[in-house]
């Protein structure tokens, strides 16, 4: 059994911000192969899928961030996943917004959420799914006009605001190619994913 665990921020202030990237591919998923509807425990949102006859979980950590790995681990418990089944989906600063990338280990990055996973889960031997988000004043980011101080601006009010029209629709289309990647991994292996979606 396999589980997808998007991170994000309960409630719907956060909902529609880039640090939710996470939510929203799980979201898409559940959309796709859901069985049976969210249902909670262990302050965890959690609902049984079936990707090409694989059974798993998606799950979405009903704490912040930085406890994501609390919430997830007596859940993972209670239905046996080990940390190697376990794909963990989250937003990237260091890629440019709307890049897909797959990877299998390693460390945190500064991302809160991959951090704490790190610590409850006991290991990084996890795979991951990241979606750039981009930083401050990066490429796509950066709107006509704008002031240096953008490029300037604090990363925690970053990834806590809602992308701009032109980084939402490159987002969007991120969040399907993510979802198409989660089912690669899946179904095929870390190696076809990253041969995918791991392209320049």
């Amino acid at each position: 059994m396999f589980a997808i665990v998007g991170l994000g921020n309960p409630g719907t202030r956060y909902e529609e911000t880039r640090h939710n990237a996470g939510f929203w591919v799980v979201d898409f998923l559940a959309r796709q192969y859901g069985q049976d509807g969210w249902k909670e425990k262990n302050n965890c949102l959690f609902q049984k899928v079936s990707i090409a006859k694989e059974q798993g979980l998606l799950i979405k950590p009903q704490k912040y961030m930085n406890l994501s790995g609390e919430c997830c681990l007596p859940l993972l418990n209670f239905f046996k996943i080990s940390i190697e089944k376990v794909t963990v989906v989250y937003d990237e600063l260091d890629l440019k917004v709307g890049v897909v990338r797959v990877k299998s280990g390693g460390g945190s990055g500064g991302h809160n959420g991959v951090e704490d996973m790190i610590r409850h889960l006991g290991g990084k031997e996890f795979s991951r799914i990241r979606l750039g988000i981009g930083r401050p004043g990066d490429g796509a980011s950066q709107e006509e006009g704008e002031s240096n101080s953008v490029r300037e601006q604090n990363i925690s009010d970053w990834v806590l605001s809602k992308p701009r029209p032109k980084d939402q629709e490159l987002l969007n289309i991120a969040v399907e190619n993510a979802a198409d990647a989660a089912k690669v991994l899946i179904t095929q292996g870390l190696l076809p994913a990253q041969n995918s979606f791991n392209r320049s």
